[in-house]
């Protein structure tokens, strides 16, 4: 095994330990937000902040920038521009 093959970094992390084919790691949960920056700005309006806000607004943010890409895409763009928000 090369230290550029996946299998090689499995081993190293779990030993001769193997990993059934049939297994799938989850999906990996991508945020488009800041949750520190979110925070912040809620807190300058002395508010508190639930702890699941900012994947709700990353949700948010990727819904109305999924419909920006439609709406550019009907106008025969393939820029997104701010009018499309």
């Amino acid at each position: 095994n090369s230290p550029f093959d996946e299998d090689y970094w499995l081993a190293e992390a779990f030993g001769n330990a193997t990993i059934s084919p049939s297994y799938s790691f989850p999906p990996i949960s991508m945020s488009y937000v800041v949750a520190s920056k979110i925070k912040e700005l809620i807190k300058k309006h002395n508010m508190m902040a639930a702890g699941d806000l900012a994947e709700s607004a990353s949700t948010y943010l990727e819904n109305a920038l999924k419909a920006a890409v439609k709406r550019a895409g009907d106008n025969g763009r393939k820029t997104v521009r701010p009018c499309d928000l």
